[in-house]
């Protein structure tokens, strides 16, 4: 039994509910589309697990947790008020809804209420899809904070099972089976995921998780040195696989996600004395892992040096000076710009950004390639939401810049600041990433991104440095 225990520590009831949920939305919702067959499991199952946390939440939870409460109220507010059915006389007046109100007078419908959305439908499927970080959020209030660090293994266990497919789908580009969805980037490493983009952003976020990953305390020094020796050969295997994703922005992260794994593989960890005073301490130069580390890492240049100049690959340095028909970002950046004006101060409405570019896309842009997005969250949600969705972004871009701050200010004595360190790197990369894409529209990537919300802000007592719960 001691083995099974060493493995499988105990832990509450509530952790082992999200760490299931968290696997089950990975493996299962790695797009983001409205019409996954998974969700019609995932959204349920998000609804009742969030009833379960609300009902478990204590008063001493709810102030300590005030940030995320109150935040999901605002945004789950905001979707809800874009649903709210409005007289005739107010909705025709709104900004942007001019043209519908001269249709509705010519076909005799000026009597219709209607919610301030101009897609209901897609209002309400932004609704649901936020069950799935509040479930996850409410979840993560009921754990300890060693319960909270516990959670990094399954990050881990998420990111090798995405990095295997990928290898997977590299070795065996047509077996069509390793493609988990019907709309996706087919023969290309998208891992557990449907973009390709989403999964480089992924990977590169990898590389930092699994440096932290090895710094975490272990029970013996054999596997401190096995996970380090995992952290390296992972590095070795993603480098090339975001590469050969053909990804361009997945090209940039990764750069980002080496930088930050380096820095936190190789930074001094301070010690605490028994007195109580800390000291660095500096690993021998002659340690295998370090000489492991400084042949992988130029190895892995190599390897993606390969990539990027083999002419066989649709790899993200081919791309990066390539201009076609297929890449439209620039013209949608384009015809959305003009729609933020137009419908500003509210916004069009959460989740109606397809209906709303439908009505006025230049005919010279209606191509075989459709636009589910912006493909910059920033425009999307300036367009949907108006200020509100703007003045929401920057109070969550200003939470994780103060607390990933302080966490890169705080010395890492303890695992939960290496934790608030790696959250910080995540939110860089997927900011980064949300400027030309939309990986935080994932279910997968949204339940994760939550748990790194949390990590960010770690439970440290304010007298206690050793990290106790308050």
């Amino acid at each position: 039994m001691q083995p099974f225990q060493a493995l499988f520590p105990s832990r509450s009831k509530n952790f082992w509910l999200l760490a299931a949920f968290l696997l089950f939305a990975g493996f299962t919702a790695g797009g983001g589309r409205s019409d996954i067959m998974s969700l019609i499991v995932l959204r349920p199952l998000s609804v009742l697990l969030s009833a379960y946390g609300l009902t478990q939440l204590t008063r001493p939870q709810i102030a300590e947790n005030r940030w995320f409460l109150l935040f999901m109220a605002a945004v789950i507010g905001l979707v809800l008020l874009y649903l709210v059915p409005l007289p005739p006389s107010l909705w025709h007046n709104l900004p942007g809804h001019g043209l519908i109100a001269e249709i509705d007078k010519g076909v005799g419908l000026i009597e219709v209420w209607r919610p301030i959305s101009l897609s209901p439908a897609g209002s309400r499927n932004a609704l649901f899809s936020l069950f799935v970080p509040l479930a996850t959020g409410l979840m993560l209030i009921q754990l300890t904070s060693e319960e909270r660090r516990a959670l990094l293994p399954i990050v881990v266990l998420f990111g090798l099972a995405t990095l295997f497919m990928s290898v997977l789908q590299l070795i065996a580009p047509g077996a069509k089976a390793l493609w988990l969805y019907r709309i996706t980037n087919d023969r290309l490493p998208v891992g557990l995921f449907s973009n390709r983009n989403h999964s480089a952003a992924f990977l590169a976020a990898m590389l930092a998780v699994m440096a932290v990953w090895s710094k975490m305390p272990a029970r013996s020094k054999s596997w401190v040195q096995a996970r380090r020796a995992l952290a390296i050969v992972s590095a070795l295997v993603i480098v090339p696989v975001i590469l050969a994703t053909g990804s361009r922005a997945g090209l940039i992260l990764g750069l980002i996600g080496v930088c930050a794994a380096l820095v936190i593989f190789f930074i001094p960890e301070p010690q605490r004395r028994l007195s109580g005073t800390v000291h660095i301490r500096r690993d021998k130069p002659n340690h295998p892992w370090r000489k492991l580390a400084l042949i992988a890492v130029p190895f892995a240049f190599i390897a993606a040096g390969y990539f990027a100049l083999s002419g066989n690959h649709d790899n993200a340095a081919s791309r990066m000076a390539e201009t076609s028909d297929e890449e439209m970002r620039a013209d949608i950046w384009g015809m959305s710009l003009p729609l933020v004006s137009k419908y500003f101060p509210l916004g069009s409405g959460a989740g109606s950004f397809v209906e709303t570019v439908k009505i006025d896309e230049p005919i010279a842009l209606i191509k075989a390639n459709y636009v589910n997005h912006a493909h910059n969250d920033i425009l999307e949600v300036a367009v949907t939401t108006g200020l509100a969705g703007l003045a929401l972004m920057l109070i969550a871009a200003s939470f994780l810049f103060r607390h990933g701050l302080q966490a890169w200010r705080d010395a890492p004595y303890h695992p939960d600041i290496w934790l608030a360190r790696l959250a910080s790197i995540f939110a860089l990369i997927f900011i980064g990433a949300s400027v030309v894409d939309y990986p935080l529209r994932v279910p997968s990537l949204m339940a994760f991104a939550t748990v790194f919300a949390f990590w960010i802000k770690p439970k440290l007592a304010k007298n206690n440095p050793d990290g106790a719960d308050r």
